[in-house]
Order: C-alpha cells, then sequence, then structure tokens
C-alpha cells in the first residue's frame, strides 16, 4: 500500500483529475448544501505497453482511493461516436477531503491547478469550522466557486517561486 511518501506526485499530475466545488442552490437563491470533491478519472486500460499496468489503471487507482478514502467505480459513455470506459475515483466527506488537503500540502501541483486547490482549501476549511452556514460565508463560498478553472480573472505565480529549493 502507498503512503504519502509512497503516492508521490503520482495524483498531483494525472491530468484528468479535479478539484470540484459546487453550491447547491434553494430556489429563493441561497446556498443550502456546498459539496467539495477531489476526482480522477482514467480510462481502463492503457493503450499502449507497459509492462505490469498495460492491462488496467485499476490498481493505482485502488492504492489511490484507499490512501485518500474515497470511493472508486467505473462508467461507459460515448464520446465522440465512440465507447469510453473509465474508471473514477472520488471523495465525499471532510476526512477524504482532509486527506487531499494534507497531499497537496506536501506535494503542491506545479501549474495554474494549484489557484484552483487554494480556493478549494479554503472551502474545506470554511466547511469543516461551519463557518460556510453564515451569510458572509457563503458569499466567500461563492466566490471562491465564481474564480475557479474558466472563470479565473487573477493569475498569480508566485507558488512557483520555491519549487526548486534545493
Amino acid at each position: 500500500m502507498l503512503g504519502c511518501q509512497g503516492l508521490g506526485k503520482t495524483a498531483s499530475v494525472l491530468p484528468d483529475s479535479n478539484l470540484i466545488l459546487n453550491r447547491i442552490l434553494l430556489p429563493d437563491g441561497r446556498a443550502s448544501r456546498v459539496k467539495l470533491n477531489y476526482r480522477i478519472e482514467l480510462r481502463q486500460s492503457y493503450h499502449r505497453h507497459a509492462g505490469e499496468f498495460s492491462k488496467s489503471y485499476l490498481p493505482i487507482l485502488e492504492e489511490i482511493r484507499v490512501f485518500f478514502g474515497g470511493g472508486l467505480y467505473s462508467r461507459s459513455r460515448m464520446l465522440n461516436n465512440s465507447l469510453c470506459h473509465s474508471f473514477t475515483m472520488a471523495t465525499f466527506s471532510l476526512a477524504s477531503n482532509k486527506a487531499v488537503v494534507e497531499y497537496f500540502q506536501a506535494f503542491p501541483h506545479f501549474s495554474s491547478k494549484h489557484l484552483n486547490y487554494l480556493n478549494w482549501a479554503e472551502a474545506y476549511q470554511m466547511i469543516s469550522s461551519k463557518k460556510h452556514l453564515m451569510p458572509e460565508g457563503a458569499k466567500i463560498i461563492y466566490h471562491l466557486k465564481q474564480s475557479m478553472n474558466r472563470q479565473r480573472t487573477e493569475w498569480t505565480w508566485s507558488h512557483l517561486a520555491g519549487f526548486y529549493r534545493a
């Protein structure tokens, strides 16, 4: 089984991984619930010969699932007129999301995903302390969500300054 050091930077460099922050709205526009997930989705089989992993990504994702304490499921869907099969590992609880926060503090992203992680981690802290239930907290969560991914308008790269320290 992989520990945090054994997992290394594997989960931080997977291209098909997402930090998800969803607000579930009531009919009057207020947030009734905030959901945080970390998700990794990979095709079920590797398409080139790669030794012992040439058959399936399942053993790797199972190790990642155990480490984070998340769930693992498979799905099939049509993409570009082709049937694609994938495995998805996702976190659902505060405990599994805490593991995600601890992991990405030890192994930060070396890309703009780090900026999304900072928003996601702030939302995690608010949820774990129940501050998101207060009106001001709900506004902060809204702004965090509005500044993630494609909606981001502010880019800072100061987090890259310490990546190559010896």
